[in-house]
């Protein structure tokens, strides 16, 4: 792991996950229990470039890097990863990246609620001596 921004903990570098080198940043809630990660595959020279620049120059730099690859962007809570997203990051900065995600996690937890209560709806929960198998 490599960190080329920390506050408290590490909020951007270079974490090695089953043999590639993904760079991440938290884009929203770096001081809040809950906040969003963006990851992204990284090459050897586009993290050369990334770690030579400091400051305002860092943060350009970083954005520029996210735009038109895949990405995927992650909710932590009580810091592990809960709920993530992959997508093509298109021409977006990273705030219009962290809306849509939160969009996507909306509509995804709405639909999770509306199972929810439909499972619990289900007579066949009810049915304690039995599995819902229709054989």
């Amino acid at each position: 792991m490599r960190v080329l921004d920390e506050y408290n903990i590490p909020l951007a570098g270079v974490v090695r996950q089953h043999g590639h080198d993904y760079f991440y940043v938290c884009a929203a809630g770096e001081e809040q229990e809950s906040n969003v990660w963006l990851y992204s595959l990284i090459e050897a020279h586009e993290l050369e470039t990334l770690g030579s620049l400091i400051g305002g120059a860092f943060v350009n730099g970083m954005m520029e890097f996210l735009k038109h690859r895949p990405v995927t962007a992650a909710m932590a809570d009580d810091w592990k990863l809960v709920l993530w997203e992959s997508f093509d990051s298109g021409d977006e900065r990273p705030g219009t990246m962290v809306r849509r995600f939160l969009k996507l996690l909306e509509a995804r937890v709405r639909r999770y609620g509306d199972n929810i209560g439909r499972l619990e709806r289900d007579p066949s929960i009810d049915a304690d001596d039995q599995l819902s198998l229709h054989i």
